[in-house]
């Protein structure tokens, strides 16, 4: 898989990422995922970066050339974070086409090194979220895995190899790319299969493009700090299902979203009085007990409304079915336009009787 990348590529970029344990190479779409130890890094002929050491060495030198210190401040600067060929070698990589002009790279200062490794993560993220949303659970956060660039112990900081055909070289960079909080707990996950779905891109029609940014959407609620942000984040998610273009009330979204979920009349029904105590309804005595409501509004706390461990997770649960059964709908169907897509929604309604 490798030969065919640099066979088919004029450049590639090989990133690390933490959290997983593949037993076997696979594909989605041009990302190719490798095992741990899997690629011959050496064959890249990677450049070796200077460390802090070379640097002040060449400061004593009394070399004068401020364009060659800029770099080796520069590649010092990635050696500090600990990013090496060791660190691409005991982790697994994904491998994806990349088009860089390398005449301004080769003069990249350190913060235009990192502004490229967040490009570069938030590319191959589009094959992560896939994964995620294929083998992850919003109940089991345990299981997620890192972000697309991150290693073991790496913190904040993010790496990247970057190859370039012509030159027949390899450069290593990493610096301080993550923006928020990188997931903990656990052990990560386990991939010994992957169902292949193509990406949802959105160059291949307006649904993908709204499938695209679901998926990003549904990534970034598995990744939330606590049960109560994930539970509005879900809902927000459902809500841009629903309608990704304009606002919308809870009163037509649950009509617009159990039409993908039930099976017939009857469970379309349940479902209406579901999405009800879910976001807002009232008791015998006017007083609201709907979950979104209390959360949003009232800045309730998510457990002290739902009950215990198990039922938290038990509703993430559904909340994750809901939104899937929509997203699949979606990605089952990436060309059409909004229109197309609202038209089949009434073809549901109409065919469990309720239009």
């Amino acid at each position: 898989m490798l030969k065919k990348c640099l066979n088919e590529f004029e450049q590639i970029a090989i990133m690390p990422f933490s959290r997983v344990l593949l037993e076997h190479n696979f594909e989605i779409d041009e990302f190719a995922f490798f095992e741990r130890g899997a690629l011959d890094l050496e064959s890249l002929n990677p450049i070796e970066n200077e460390s802090f050491e070379d640097l002040s060495a060449y400061k004593l030198s009394g070399e004068i050339d401020p364009q060659y210190g800029s770099q080796m401040l520069r590649r010092a600067t990635t050696s500090l974070t600990e990013f090496d060929l060791d660190v691409l070698k005991n982790h697994p990589t994904v491998v994806f086409p990349v088009s860089i002009d390398m005449e301004k790279f080769l003069n990249f200062h350190h913060q235009e090194d990192v502004d490229l490794i967040k490009k570069l993560s938030f590319i191959a993220e589009k094959a992560m979220d896939m994964i995620r949303f294929e083998l992850c659970r919003l109940d089991l956060p345990d299981t997620l895995p890192g972000t697309i660039g991150s290693w073991e112990g790496s913190s904040d900081y993010l790496g990247a190899l970057i190859y370039d055909k012509r030159m027949s070289k390899s450069f290593l960079i990493a610096g301080s790319a993550v923006e928020s909080t990188q997931v903990v707990k656990g052990i990560g996950l386990e991939i010994d299969r992957y169902t292949y779905h193509p990406i949802p891109k959105p160059e291949y029609g307006e649904l993908a493009s709204y499938a695209h940014q679901a998926l990003m959407l549904l990534t970034d609620a598995m990744s939330s700090p606590n049960s109560t942000v994930k539970f509005m984040r879900v809902m927000g998610l459902l809500e841009f299902l629903a309608s990704p273009n304009e606002y919308q009330t809870w009163k037509k979204i649950k009509c617009d979203l159990a039409c993908h979920i039930a099976k017939d009349k009857t469970k379309y029904h349940t479902l209406l009085d579901r999405f009800r105590m879910l976001t807002s309804i009232k008791d015998d005595n006017d007083n609201e007990i709907g979950y979104r409501t209390l959360v949003v509004h009232q800045g309730k706390y998510l457990p002290d409304l739902v009950g215990s461990h198990e039922e938290v997770s038990n509703l993430f649960k559904e909340l994750q079915y809901y939104a899937s059964c929509v997203i699949r709908d979606m990605m089952d169907n990436p060309s059409w336009s909004w229109a197309e897509f609202s038209s089949y929604r009434n073809t549901l309604k109409i065919n469990l009787g309720v239009k």
